[in-house]
C-alpha cells in the first residue's frame, strides 16, 4: 500500500513538474521570438490555451499575473472544445497552445488560426512535422521541443539562436 501511495505521489510530481515546464516555455518562446507585426491591442501579450488540464491552466494563470513580454502584459484564454467553433474565437492569441486531450480537433484548429501571427505549440506526436510551430515531446524523463523550420520561415519570426540551439529542428512533412 505504501509503494502505490509513493509512485502515485511521484506520478502527480512529475507531471505538475511537466506542466510548470510546459508554462515556463510557453514564456520563454514569447520572449525569444520576435513577431513581425503586433496586434491592435499592443498593451495585452495574448495566449489562448486548449486544454483540460487544470494544472496547466493554474499554472499558465499565475504566471500570467507577474510576467511581462517585453512591456506587454500577458492574458491567458482558456478554450473549451466545445464551446469553440469558429476562426474568431482564435485570431487574437499570438500563442495558441493546444494539449493532447484536444487532438482529434487539433488540425481543424491549426487550419483556423493564421500562422502569420499566431505561434502554435502542441504536444501531440509529429505535431510540429503536421504543421504546428513548435511541438513539445518528452524523451528520456525530458521535457523537449521541436521547431518547424518551415512555418516559422513562412510567418517572418526572428528567433533568438539560443532558442535554436536547444530545439531541434524539423519541417513540414507532405
Amino acid at each position: 500500500m505504501l509503494l502505490l501511495v509513493a509512485s502515485t505521489v511521484d506520478m502527480y510530481a512529475q507531471i505538475n513538474r511537466e506542466d510548470q515546464l510546459k508554462a515556463a516555455w510557453l514564456y520563454k518562446f514569447a520572449k525569444y521570438i520576435e513577431w513581425q507585426e503586433p496586434y491592435e491591442d499592443e498593451e495585452i501579450f495574448k495566449i489562448g490555451v486548449l486544454t483540460t488540464d487544470t494544472e496547466l491552466r493554474e499554472n499558465l494563470k499565475e504566471w500570467a499575473s507577474f510576467k511581462r513580454i517585453g512591456k506587454r502584459m500577458v492574458d491567458i484564454k482558456i478554450y473549451s472544445s466545445e464551446t469553440m467553433t469558429t476562426a474568431n474565437d482564435l485570431e487574437y492569441c499570438d500563442i495558441f497552445f493546444i494539449s493532447r486531450t484536444n487532438k482529434n480537433i487539433e488540425q481543424r484548429i491549426m487550419d483556423f488560426i493564421d500562422k502569420s501571427n499566431t505561434l502554435i505549440v502542441g504536444e501531440t506526436d509529429g505535431f510540429a512535422e503536421r504543421g504546428g510551430s513548435i511541438g513539445f515531446y518528452v524523451q528520456d524523463n525530458k521535457l523537449l521541443f521541436k521547431i518547424n523550420k518551415d512555418v516559422l520561415r513562412q510567418a517572418n519570426y526572428k528567433i533568438d539562436p539560443q532558442l535554436l540551439r536547444i530545439s531541434t529542428l524539423t519541417e513540414t512533412k507532405k
